[in-house]
């Protein structure tokens, strides 16, 4: 680094050609537009960098409840570090990841990084969805409501009816998967998922 620094080469310098490759890649995977958004929860891995490389950059971190979110990847097998062969190591990588994520988005501030609950988006899209567009200051727009309404794809549909699907006799948890998850898994604790009650009330954990 030091012979980078003599050759006019400082990170400053770095950052920038980062910066301006990232934000090329993300320009060219869709139509023009005012402003650049890229949805990769695998971006949250390096969000500290990623607030340094883009001042002006916001972060959305929107989580759900992890007993949902293992039972709901392993079933439509679209992550491979969550497999019916090794639920307890998917729910402590989700754990590990999810603690680091709140605890980088702390650091950056809440003026550059929001954590939404899915559940909280589901049962009150109206406030949250206020909530996204104060935190970007962006104006409200009524089309935003019927997101997800007319998708002719049903993973895409915005529904309450499976919050609660990963608590279900036919889940992919078993009652010992839900019982260590709870005792090990600080996030939980954390967004307030962890509650006397099986499955929680989103609603009361919402303020609803």
């Amino acid at each position: 680094m030091e012979r980078l620094v003599e050759s006019g080469i400082t990170a400053t310098v770095l950052n920038n050609a980062v910066a301006a490759f990232i934000a090329t890649i993300i320009k060219e995977m869709g139509p023009r537009t005012p402003r650049l958004c890229h949805n990769d929860l695998e971006s949250f891995d390096y969000l500290e960098d990623l607030n340094i490389l883009f001042p002006k950059g916001k972060f959305i971190h929107i989580v759900q409840d992890g007993r949902a979110t293992i039972a709901s990847e392993i079933a439509r097998n679209i992550n491979s570090n969550y497999t019916s062969e090794n639920i307890t190591e998917a729910i402590l990588t989700w754990d590990d990841v999810t603690t680091q994520i709140l605890e980088d988005c702390e650091n950056i501030g809440s003026g550059k990084c929001l954590t939404v609950r899915y559940e909280c988006l589901v049962l009150n899209p109206l406030r949250e969805i206020q909530k996204v567009l104060h935190f970007l200051e962006l104006p409200w727009d009524e089309k935003l409501l019927k997101y997800g309404t007319d998708s002719s794809r049903t993973d895409q549909l915005i529904h309450n009816n499976s919050l609660d699907a990963w608590s279900k006799a036919n889940s992919l948890l078993s009652e010992e998967h839900i019982e260590f998850m709870n005792e090990n898994c600080l996030a939980l604790k954390q967004l307030g998922y962890l509650t006397d009650e099986i499955p929680p009330n989103y609603a009361t954990i919402c303020n609803i």
